[in-house]
């Protein structure tokens, strides 16, 4: 079927489809399908808009041709220009963008050109014709230009074809289908592109423009637009933002179907990787490959920048980073660490023997930064010559550190024969000790004498890229009505702990609603051992060259149920509920029978047992005996074993496989009707050979951190905070929500300004863990008299545990976990002493694994989720502009997106065909409007998360507006400042009196705020009250650059611990006069209510609609103003706070445990 309009469109003989010239991309469509093309909205768009830039004549023409593949005739004779006719209607099609032959009609499309015998010789190179033709007031002079440009362009490259071709036209014409010749190519290089749609749409390979990849600004922005998570786009949604620019008069707007085109064409530059997936329970899903993320992370400098590489011994220094942590430093092995070190322009490769600058052989296990002095180390095992082996002996039972700079030769150089002239025999011949057989001490090396990563790098440099993994479920619907969707994310363990917990670094992997997470795991896991095995080639957007990455997975994270199923476990609800630990819980044989009403009841000495039992850490479960478990599982089935031997199993273990269980219930369906034991065993073969086997090459049961999210406030501070209004009346309901209102909140969270105290009781049960993170901080100073003391004294224990938990920086690790560990058992004991039914709730137990899993980890803080917590909101958004029928396809292409958009704006590189040479790459970064969106302030880049506002610098004032400068002498520092601390000079300055400060850790001060004082140590800090801020008179409003600003506190030291809190009283020490710079932070301080009998009887006035009403509603009434108490609760700064907490008294827990089960048990 021919087109109603051909001009439009190019004939593909050799394919026999039809190729349309105006829309963009220059879609190919098979001959039926062609007039549809024609007749569609998007297609008589483009060819309006085509008609209308023809019309133009003020405007410069750019002849960009497509390169058709298409059939000649033998040679035809060189044209004739002497018809004006003819030469119109080829410079028409020149401009038009179709310069091709005639198309054929399809009477005539199936004639080709006989083949010769012989084989045809290549053929050389179509002529390439550069046209340019510029566009003039007057149309006559337009086209005799034109004619001539035409003439001589075209003369010219016949010429020059002729001149430099010897073959014969058989020979350059022979077989057709084999080397297709083109007959015209527009030299795109020299021409540049036309602000239009046509030029959009003929746009072959990434603009070097201002708004390069995209063509222009109106692609560019749109199509970023859409990408804005929590406000995703519908295309219905973007066809109304289109028809407004179009309304509006916006000159070339695109249709949708181009800007989706467009979008389609600007992945191509810097898209994901996504691969479907088939997973063993025959669900099928879509990933987009962690190596691609990996990719785009070096490519970005923003990131790569701030990744570190290598781990890092303490060596005294504060830790903050998973690379200072155990599992990254010390288990994992030296070949999944980066295996590398370059120095002098040599590579050094851990397992490989090495010359040192003293003559030693030595063979280095892994590289590490030491924490003092900033500077590369290795440990090493020493490597000795062995007499009459001739050999060398590896010495793995003795190892030592060594600088970097003692490292003289590597593996490489004494493998190329490095050595001679060096009085040592060659090293070639590696052997270590063998435990097997007495007779023969020593056995081969069992490692190659070079390690396998030099030889995939060929000479470039290996990094190791730990990576922080991450499941959870959410929903997937706007109505309450659960669809539950399982996804992956992850976040480059890398980074520092403020980069990691940005939105803009969480990865997405994949998501389904029907593919549980062990079987999604697998096409992670796959894209994760390829890693492994070849490693990754990324561009280095820092060291500007490709780079080998090896990726590894440094823990699981997700709530207790999914880090439990990753840890094949049955969950918290089983007999052995802790997946860390072989801790029992309920168990029927420390039960009895009731005598009144049947059934059975749990004894005395059982509920104090299992007390006590929840109290300790129990022995730990190891990857092998989860393994030898389901082997034994499986067994049983191969075996004909009844389900039941496998259920109790279960239960004794506490081992429960989802995914082996799928099969296992597959084969009971299968061979459930069959009674022939050979068929039987047939049907559970072939089940099992469709099993894959273990996809997991960490131990999860100690790989799972615990996560303080879900443990302590959605778990303590839940449980306890509906405890506490369920045990109110009404009456006391009240008197809580008038308190919580009235607290002073300053210093706590610079987010929050009030507590809204009818929300927080009214809707206990549907809190999250945002209200539970400030309800911690101060609940107690609302309680302080509606509940019992055993109750308020578990309050006052978590309170104290807090600070612990939410610290981002340890000073001393072994002392911290000392007493981190004191501070957990103290609110164990009195939670015990409250109640032990609380130790129904397994979390109580999962708390006492933290220590070791900081030890591990680093900083809880760290492998805390809230990060992607919140990036549920944003695969929700994904999932509801979808139309519900392939999410996980769906879902990760709005992810691949979102990834694209942010790598763009954010100075990411990508990689296109070099400009000069074809067969070579070059890796580029947006254009440098698109850089300047990604880095000016705009709602965009707020909501996609590249832009923060920036904070004020530390030292920075903000000066009252309506006072002018005064003399030392007008100041209350001159008053009342101690004279050591105030410097000579300053007596003799003008001063203004500062309104606010920025101090260190960027809180915003004011007079009255608490702050602690802190030059150095913390653990040398005290507490102090503004009274006066003091900068120089000279300078802007916002200025700190004539001098530093000084601050006049009253200065306090902690007094013995009040009771209910449990918290130490302020004691006015005396004034102190400090430079702003030694103002850490600020800190909560609250007033004694408890003792002083703070009532209701102040009133304030309601505010609705931000307005000031005629209604009042009662306030706390203060009465002894100045008895306060330092609030210990802190989550922020809370190393500042480690002075100030109390040290529990440790009480002997046997007798509590048994004194409170006796008493719960009497009543």
């Amino acid at each position: 079927m021919v087109p109603t309009n051909a001009e439009h469109f190019t004939w593909q003989l050799q394919s026999n489809t039809w190729q349309c010239n105006v829309c963009f991309g220059n879609p190919i469509f098979q001959e039926k399908h062609v007039t549809r093309h024609e007749q569609s909205r998007g297609h008589t768009t483009a060819v309006t808009r085509y008609i209308d830039e023809m019309n133009r004549s003020n405007s410069q023409a750019i002849l960009n041709t497509p390169q058709g593949v298409i059939e000649h005739p033998p040679p035809p004779p060189t044209p004739d220009f002497s018809s004006d006719f003819a030469l119109d209607s080829l410079i028409l099609q020149a401009r038009t963008g179709i310069l091709n032959p005639t198309v054929p009609s399809p009477s005539h499309r199936a004639s080709v050109i006989p083949r010769t015998h012989t084989p045809a010789p290549p053929t050389p190179p179509a002529p390439t014709v550069d046209i340019a033709i510029t566009e003039h007031h007057s149309s006559r002079e337009t086209l005799q230009d034109s004619r001539r440009v035409v003439i001589e362009a075209v003369q010219n490259a016949i010429d020059k074809f002729v001149n430099n071709s010897d073959e014969s036209d058989d020979e350059v014409y022979g077989d057709i289908e084999e080397e297709p010749v083109v007959g015209i190519q527009i030299d795109q290089e020299t021409t540049p592109a036309l602000p239009t749609t046509s030029s959009r749409s003929n746009r072959k390979g990434p603009q070097r423009g201002p708004w390069s990849p995209w063509p222009d600004r109106i692609s560019c922005t749109i199509d970023v637009a859409s990408r804005i998570p929590r406000s995703v786009m519908s295309d219905l949604d973007k066809d109304v933002s289109l028809w407004l620019l179009s309304e509006n008069g916006v000159p070339n707007v695109p249709s949708l179907w181009e800007l989706k085109q467009i979008s389609a064409n600007v992945e191509s530059y810097c898209g994901m990787n996504m691969k479907r997936h088939t997973g063993s329970m025959g669900h099928t899903y879509y990933v987009l490959q962690p190596s691609s993320h990996v990719e785009m992370d070096f490519a970005n400098p923003t990131v790569r920048a701030q990744m570190e590489f290598y781990p890092e011994k303490l060596d005294g220094q504060p830790m903050s980073r998973a690379s200072q942590a155990q599992r990254w430093l010390e288990e994992m092995d030296g070949d999944y660490l980066t295996p590398m070190y370059r120095k002098g322009g040599r590579d050094f490769y851990v397992f490989e023997p090495t010359l040192l600058d003293n003559g030693s052989v030595v063979m280095p296990t892994r590289f590490f930064r030491m924490g003092s002095s900033n500077t590369m180390w290795f440990d090493a095992w020493p490597v000795t010559p062995l007499s009459g082996q001739n050999g060398w002996l590896v010495d793995e039972e003795h190892s030592y550190s060594l600088h970097v700079q003692e490292l003289s030769l590597s593996g490489d150089d004494l493998w190329s024969g490095a050595l001679l002239g060096v009085h040592l025999p060659p090293i070639r011949n590696l052997l270590m000790k063998s435990y097997e057989d007495a007779r023969e001490p020593f056995k081969p090396w069992d490692r190659p004498f070079l390690n396998p990563w030099r030889l995939k790098a060929g000479g470039r440099r290996v990094f190791s890229y730990p990576m922080w993994l991450y499941c959870d479920d959410t929903s997937g619907n706007r109505s309450k009505k659960w669809n539950e969707h399982n996804s992956f994310l992850m976040v480059s363990a890398c980074l520092p702990r403020e980069a990691a917990h940005r939105e803009v670094n969480v990865h997405f992997l994949c998501t389904s609603n029907a593919a549980p997470p062990l079987e999604m795991m697998e096409g992670i896991v796959e894209d994760i051992e390829s890693s492994q095995k070849d490693g990754i080639w990324v561009y280095d957007s820092v060291l500007h060259e490709m780079v080998l990455v090896v990726v590894w997975v440094l823990a699981l994270l997700g709530d207790n149920p999914m880090q439990s199923e990753f840890a094949c476990h049955a969950g918290l609800r089983s007999k052995f509920f802790c997946r860390v630990c072989w801790v029992k819980g309920k168990d029927t044989d420390d039960m009895e029978e009731l005598i009144v009403g049947g059934g059975r009841s749990e004894t005395e000495d059982g509920l104090i047992e299992r007390v006590l039992r929840f109290m300790k850490v129990g022995r730990k479960r190891t990857r092998e005996q989860s393994l030898e478990t389901t082997q034994e599982m499986l067994d049983n089935v191969v075996l004909l074993e009844t389900q039941k031997k496998n259920n109790d199993l279960r239960v004794k273990t506490g081992v429960k496989d989802t995914f082996l269980n799928f099969f296992l219930d597959k084969i009971e369906q299968r061979r459930k009707n069959i009674t022939d034991v050979e068929e039987r065993e047939n049907v559970t073969a072939r089940v099992l050979n469709t099993m894959p086997r273990n996809v997991f090459n960490l131990n999860p049961h100690q790989d799972t951190p615990v996560e303080i999210l879900h443990v302590v406030l959605l778990g303590y501070v839940k449980y306890f905070w509906r405890d506490a209004i369920d045990r109110l009346s009404d009456p006391q309901k009240v008197t809580l929500k008038h308190r919580l209102s009235s607290l002073d909140l300053s210093g706590l969270d610079p987010a929050a300004s009030s507590l809204r105290g009818q929300t927080l009781v009214q809707y206990a049960g549907s809190l999250v863990g945002r209200d539970f993170q400030l309800i911690q901080q101060v609940a107690i100073f609302a309680l302080y008299d509606l509940l019992d003391e055993r109750i308020l004294s578990t309050w006052a224990a978590l309170s104290a545990l807090i600070p612990y938990l939410w610290q981002p920086q340890i000073d001393d690790l072994e002392a911290y976990l000392i007493d981190l560990q004191d501070a957990i058992d103290h609110f164990l004991e009195c939670t015990a002493h409250w109640t032990p039914r609380w130790f129904n709730k397994p979390k109580f137990h999962l708390l006492l694994h933290l220590p070791a899993h900081i030890r591990r980890f680093g900083p809880a803080i760290l492998f805390a989720t809230e990060v992607f917590e919140s990036f549920n909101a944003v695969i929700r958004a994904w999932s509801i502009h979808s139309n519900r029928l392939a999410p996980s396809r769906d879902i990760a292409m709005h992810a691949a997106h979102l990834a694209r958009i942010r790598h763009f704006l954010s100075g990411g590189y990508f990689r296109v065909k070099g400009s000069e040479e074809p067969d070579t790459f070059e890796w580029l970064t947006a254009g440098a409007e698109v850089l300047r969106l990604g880095q000016e302030p705009s709602v965009v880049t707020r909501r996609i998360g590249l832009f923060r506002e920036p904070p004020r610098a530390p030292g920075i004032t903000r000066r009252s507006k309506n006072t002018g400068a005064v003399h030392w002498d007008k100041t209350q520092s001159a008053q009342h400042a101690p004279v050591p601390d105030v410097p000579h000079d300053l007596t003799q300055q003008l001063f203004r009196f500062g309104k606010e400060a920025c101090i260190q850790n960027l809180d915003i001060v004011q007079v009255g705020s608490f702050v602690i004082l802190c030059s150095g140590n913390p653990l040398e800090a005290s507490i102090g009250e503004i009274i006066e801020i003091l900068t120089p008179a000279l300078g802007s409003l916002f200025s700190d650059s004539d001098g530093p600003s000084y601050v006049l506190v009253k200065e306090y030291e902690p007094g013995p611990l009040v009771p209910p809190y449990s918290m130490p009283k302020l004691i006015l020490k005396g004034y102190a006069f400090v430079p702003l710079q030694e103002l850490a932070c600020a800190v909560n301080v609250q007033h004694n209510c408890a003792q002083n009998r703070c009532d209701l009887s102040k009133s304030r006035i309601v505010r609705m609609e931000r307005e000031d009403t005629t209604q009042t509603e009662p306030e706390t009434r203060h009465r002894n103003v100045d008895d306060r108490v330092l609030n210990i609760s802190k989550i922020r700064d809370a190393r500042f706070l480690r002075k100030f907490l109390p040290k529990p008294v440790r009480r002997d827990r046997e007798q509590l445990v048994r004194d409170s089960v006796r008493r719960e048990l009497d009543l």
